[in-house]
């Protein structure tokens, strides 16, 4: 009896040692694998993730091929594509309410800015984050996920978007594209007035601010050099459009 006890116990631990490993090896691809899900449907667009490299002991991670789709009814490519996504993390908050990241580096975004009629492929997605916002509100024990643990709230000391390239579509293009560069965007101390705010808020006011450069850059000094009268009248046309 003592030793098929024994024996138990032994099995016991070896599945628990066996499963604890397991999720430290495959841990970068839960990661992959969340931001994935949850991304798709917070956007209403599909989101993928080439890989997910997590550095514990250094509190940093890296996201890598990050593609952000579009919503239903926009023709082009993508709305959002980052070959590489830098995250500082503080490990001492992850296993609290709150999680504190110091910094978000997001290096050379490439980025197309689309008009359909009279919405814009980003003006979508930040209604269906608030769309998604909102039933995550009214739903019963929003303030929890499916473990029964309280979600989890979001700190960033500094959200940095260098070098990106952007382009701007519309319909009358059909399917082409004009570019600009637009400048470095910084945000700070995002949810830290609040205490921490969850992943949905935070994506929108990040895609409302990027919705605001992208008009701004496209409508007004950001159009590109005149190459021809048929692209300068495309490109007049374009101004007003993104300027309603």
């Amino acid at each position: 009896m003592k030793k098929t006890l024994l024996g138990l116990v032994i099995a016991i631990v070896a599945v628990v040692g066996a499963t604890v490993w397991w999720m430290q090896a495959n841990l970068d691809d839960l990661i992959g694998k969340a931001i994935t899900h949850y991304g798709s449907a917070m956007t209403g667009a599909k989101v993928s993730v080439g890989s997910v490299e997590l550095r514990a002991k250094e509190g940093r991670a890296i996201v890598r091929d990050l593609r952000v789709g579009n919503p239903p009814g926009f023709k082009t490519t993508h709305a959002l594509l980052v070959q590489e996504l830098e995250l500082a993390i503080d490990m001492s908050s992850v296993r609290g309410e709150v999680v504190t990241i110091p910094k978000i580096l997001i290096r050379a975004p490439d980025l197309i800015y689309e008009k359909a009629g009279e919405a814009s492929n980003f003006g979508a997605i930040r209604t269906n984050i608030a769309t998604y916002r909102g039933k995550e509100r009214t739903a019963p024990g929003s303030d929890t996920n499916k473990s029964g643990s309280r979600a989890k709230k979001l700190i960033i000391g500094e959200l940095r978007l260098t070098e990106a390239h952007a382009n701007a579509s519309a319909t009358f293009l059909e399917g082409k594209t004009l570019a600009v560069k637009i400048p470095d965007i910084v945000l700070r101390d995002l949810g830290k007035d609040k205490g921490g705010v969850l992943p949905g808020e935070l994506g929108q006011e990040v895609v409302q601010t990027l919705e605001r450069q992208l008009t701004a850059s496209f409508g007004l000094e950001g159009m590109p050099k005149p190459v021809g009268e048929a692209v300068d009248k495309a490109k007049d046309a374009l101004r007003n459009l993104l300027s309603k």
